[in-house]
């Protein structure tokens, strides 16, 4: 008997606090209305394409030629966030990878999600 009671009352707590983590949740996620576009044929080109996407909008980061192993991992990121996916990067020490992580979800994953729906 009590556990039954108190069971229900947990449940509705839980219920209560999911449903207010998700509200929270859903705020922090809204944005507001995107800016118009400045510049669409810039969009365009780089709308699928993360490397001249990394180029074009992040050149006082994405200045230096690209090595082998960077090329590999935008052709994965890009293949990851255009079709969906996941992968695991690793590079040596130095090697380059601190720039990628915080780059792409402002250009093509963005827009590439947004057309594939």
């Amino acid at each position: 008997m009590f556990g039954a009671a108190t069971k229900s009352r947990g449940s509705r707590k839980r219920d209560r606090e999911a449903t207010r983590s998700r509200a929270l949740s859903a705020g922090a996620r809204e944005v507001g209305p995107l800016p118009p576009v400045q510049n669409q044929a810039r969009r365009d080109a780089t709308r699928l394409d993360l490397r001249e996407f990394c180029t074009t909008y992040f050149p006082g980061i994405f200045f230096l030629k690209f090595s082998p192993d960077h090329e590999r991992v935008i052709a994965k990121l890009q293949t990851a966030i255009l079709t969906g996916g996941l992968f695991a990067m690793a590079l040596p020490r130095g090697g380059g990878k601190t720039p990628f992580p915080p780059r792409p979800p402002s250009g093509p994953c963005c827009t590439a999600t947004v057309a594939s729906w």
